[in-house]
């Protein structure tokens, strides 16, 4: 079978910066098996692949309110499938904002609220166009939930495969799980110079992740009070085949949650700033994220991005899963 793999970079408009995904608009004829070959052989954080939506009744739900101008339809109307070079994941912010913008060019659609069915439940996603009439998309993301803080101990083990010492990472505020579709650990730094010199052992750091039960570690720092972002970050997942994601919606949109929860936003019901991620590897981005409030808690989060067609493979997947390149 004949596939084309759309490139992609999320959160930018420069391309080679951001976050690159591979986009597959036309997947219904392929099997899981395939997928993942196309992925490993494309090799990029995650590649997603658009199906044609699930019968109603298979329906996992998602987020049940209308935030931002979105409405959550009765049914979705695609699936998304998402798979980094050695797994299948539920959900990627990054693969999802570069797939709606992929299928607006094709189509020529300026304006749209879809409704995306994944392996974390059905979420909204809205198209609109730019200030210069380019597609930007918003994804509303899965359930806010907060986990359990990281002890001394855990926090002792991951500053160790970071290489920093465990005293740059702050105490005053929790190292924390939380998910908004997909689990991450949030751990804030100190410095900002520290954030952006570390080098990671990743085998280390993936060799850790079965004794945290979560694979996805995103470190941050607050900004400068003169920046234009709020937060910066950098996140690592090498359990998952991805040693460090460049821009991540599914890490900034937890860290969305965890800033409100921590205090460290406005008290107010809509906040909405400005995250960097990927300065250290020369593949700066920028996510907004947008948290709603509603009785004091934090019931939604949106992340929302700009997008920029890098190119395209044309590839040939046996039945078998064998991948290469069309001439």
């Amino acid at each position: 079978m004949d596939v084309t793999v759309l490139l992609v970079d999320a959160f930018t408009d420069k391309v080679g910066k951001g976050n690159r995904a591979g986009v597959v608009l036309d997947a219904e004829k392929l099997s899981p098996a395939q997928m993942q070959a196309i992925a490993a052989y494309v090799n990029v954080s995650e590649t997603a692949f658009l199906l044609p939506p699930p019968a109603a009744d298979s329906v996992k739900g998602g987020i049940p309110f209308d935030f931002g101008g979105m409405f959550m339809p009765d049914a979705a109307d695609m699936l998304v499938r998402f798979f980094t070079p050695t797994v299948e994941v539920p959900v990627c912010g990054h693969a999802t904002i570069a797939t709606h913008y992929a299928l607006a060019k094709a189509k020529g659609i300026r304006e749209a609220n879809h409704a995306m069915e994944t392996g974390a439940g059905r979420m909204p996603v809205l198209v609109g166009p730019d200030a210069h009439g380019d597609p930007e998309v918003t994804m509303t993301q899965g359930e806010p939930r907060l986990g359990r803080e990281v002890d001394a101990v855990d926090r002792a083990a991951i500053a160790a495969t970071l290489g920093i010492q465990v005293g740059m990472i702050r105490t005053d505020i929790p190292t924390q799980y939380v998910s908004t579709g997909s689990e991450v650990i949030i751990m804030p730094l100190r410095e900002a110079q520290v954030l952006h010199d570390m080098r990671p052992d990743f085998k280390a750091l993936a060799a850790l992740a079965p004794r945290l039960g979560c694979a996805s570690l995103y470190v941050f720092v607050e900004a400068a009070e003169d920046c234009p972002y709020r937060i910066d970050g950098r996140m690592f997942c090498p359990a998952e085949g991805i040693n460090e994601d460049p821009v991540t919606g599914m890490a900034n949109g937890p860290a969305g949650v965890y800033l409100a929860t921590h205090g460290m936003l406005p008290d107010e019901e809509t906040v909405t700033f400005l995250a960097r991620q990927g300065f250290a590897m020369g593949k700066e981005g920028f996510v907004d994220v947008t948290v709603y409030r509603f009785g004091g808690a934090v019931v939604a989060v949106q992340i929302a991005g700009k997008a920029v067609l890098a190119g395209e493979l044309r590839l040939r997947v046996s039945d078998e899963g064998t991948v290469s390149p069309l001439p």
